[in-house]
This record gives C-alpha cells, sequence and structure tokens, in this order.
C-alpha cells in the first residue's frame, strides 16, 4: 500500500498514466507534424492550379500570335510576287500566266507555309493566290494588280 500522503491513489498504476500521457504527447506532435505538412501540400497544390490557370488563359492569345506571324509569310511572299510580276509585265507586255515564268524560286518562295499560285485574268490584269498548306492548310491571301491584299479564308480567326 502507499503511504497516506503519496500522490498515488490505492489501486492506480502510475506508470500506466504517464506512458498514457506521453503517448497523447506524441500524438500531439505527431499531429501538428502531419497539419504543417498539410499546409505545404496545399500551398503546393494552389500554385499548380494557379499554373495551369494561367497557361490555359494565355494559351489561346498564343496561338493566335503564332498563326498571325505565319500569315505574315503570306503577305511578303505576295508583295515580292507582286514586284516581279510588275517587272515582267513592264518587260513582256503581259502578266505571267504562271509561277515559274517569274522565277519563284529565285524568290525563295518555293518552300514554306504557302503555294503560290498567279493567274491572268485580263491582258494586264492578274491575281496572285498564296495557298496554306501544313499548318496554315485552308487559310488563303489574294493581292491583284492594283495591290489590293485581301484574305477570304483567314484560319487565324477563331
Amino acid at each position: 500500500m502507499s503511504a497516506p500522503g503519496s500522490a498515488a491513489a490505492p489501486g492506480r498504476n502510475v506508470g500506466a498514466e504517464s506512458a498514457l500521457q506521453e503517448r497523447v504527447l506524441r500524438l500531439r506532435v505527431l499531429d501538428g507534424g502531419l497539419a504543417a505538412a498539410s499546409r505545404v501540400l496545399a500551398g503546393a497544390l494552389l500554385l499548380a492550379v494557379l499554373a495551369c490557370a494561367c497557361v490555359l488563359v494565355a494559351l489561346p492569345d498564343a496561338i493566335t500570335y503564332n498563326c498571325s506571324a505565319m500569315q505574315v509569310e503570306a503577305q511578303q511572299g505576295l508583295r515580292r510576287l507582286y514586284v516581279m510580276e510588275q517587272s515582267f509585265l513592264a518587260e513582256f507586255d503581259r502578266p505571267a500566266l504562271v509561277a515559274s515564268e517569274l522565277g519563284l524560286a529565285q524568290a525563295g518562295l518555293e518552300r514554306g507555309r504557302y503555294v503560290y499560285v498567279v493567274s491572268a485574268t485580263a491582258p494586264r490584269a492578274f491575281v496572285l493566290t498564296a495557298l496554306g498548306t501544313g499548318p496554315m492548310a485552308g487559310d488563303r491571301w489574294t493581292l491583284d494588280e492594283r495591290g489590293q491584299l485581301q484574305n477570304p479564308t483567314n484560319l487565324c480567326e477563331f
């Protein structure tokens, strides 16, 4: 038996209580560590969601910008052909009937995302056409003898 002034009451196991208190303390420390890890994971998840949202917001603009940049190729190619067609018209008093008469390979236009077509529409009239290929398939640009550039089929309009 224990002494009347001792801390332990009769029938109580002091060692078991202190072990239980130690386990509860360990669980609280473990719970605090898990809570901190949970906050870090939640923060990382939030950053990932924000990054995905930014990409989704910026993607249409990037696609449109890329498409517009490729259309510049058609515009510049048609302007080169226009100058060549004007020179051909001045020299031979008729428009070129096919692009090879203009020296398409010399202009550096035989490669790229567009195929160029020359059409004589009247004795001194012509239409130059750029037809998209590959990623630009379906895009179409025209330039006539008056220098009017048109885009009747615009692939970049979403």
